[in-house]
């Protein structure tokens, strides 16, 4: 089954997670039909995306099943969540190889565990610190305990586990650019928002994002955020 036979639509808004659909899909030579929801104008709340997507969230890949010549409304899946619409990307496009092949054992792995681990791990900490620093939450709704506990985490956590595979490897699987560097290259530019790394504290780290930074296809294809 080719992706040929579907058209794929993403509900996205410029400079947040759904970049890092829009980065991946363009690595994969895939084409998306864009429908930009401006989430700081609430548009995610209106009926018509309600009813697509319950949860309001954003990104949402929406997939029609054109296998009978024309779209069939009736076959229709739709997918949330920027990292599991990455991995369904890769996984329907298996030419392109952006994750390591299911015969590769250890590679496999690794690579689960990285998507895993960016994708929610180091992702619900810099959404703590975002609930808690900016328009996200309202001033007295906002926790300092919380955002301490983050940037704690972080600099624990973290940091430690990065530096040693960035500092040994060119991606975070090795030498081959994969979807989990989609991911990572977008978290860590999102941390430099909290001055969570720097090129003076962390110029392992730091020389990985500058690396994937300079990359075409990414500069190509990760819009700013438009508010």
């Amino acid at each position: 089954m080719s992706l040929r036979e579907f058209t794929l639509r993403l509900y996205h808004m410029p400079g947040l997670r759904s970049n890092r659909v829009v980065w991946a899909a363009a690595e994969l030579g895939i084409s998306l039909e864009m429908t930009e929801i401006n989430v700081m104008k609430k548009e995610h709340f209106a009926p018509e995306y309600v009813q697509k997507c319950p949860d309001r969230y954003v990104p949402m890949l929406e997939i029609t099943d054109n296998t009978k010549g024309e779209a069939d409304k009736t076959r229709v899946v739709r997918i949330v969540e920027a990292t599991a619409i990455i991995q369904w990307l890769v996984e329907m496009t298996p030419d392109v190889p952006l994750s390591p092949p299911m015969t590769d054992i250890k590679g496999r792995a690794e690579y689960q565990m990285w998507m895993s681990y960016v994708g929610c791990t180091m992702d619900s900490l810099l959404w703590t610190i975002r609930l808690n620093t900016s328009w996200a939450l309202k001033e007295d709704e906002r926790s300092v305990g919380n955002e301490n506990y983050a940037r704690t985490k972080w600099a624990r956590d973290v940091l430690p586990r990065l530096t040693p595979v960035l500092k040994k490897n060119k991606y975070i699987l090795g030498d081959k650019f994969s979807a989990a560097d989609v991911l990572l290259w977008a978290n860590l530019d999102w941390s430099l928002e909290y001055d969570l790394i720097s090129e003076e504290e962390n110029p392992d780290i730091y020389k990985y994002y500058t690396l994937l930074r300079k990359r075409k296809m990414r500069q190509d294809n990760y819009p700013p955020f438009v508010g």
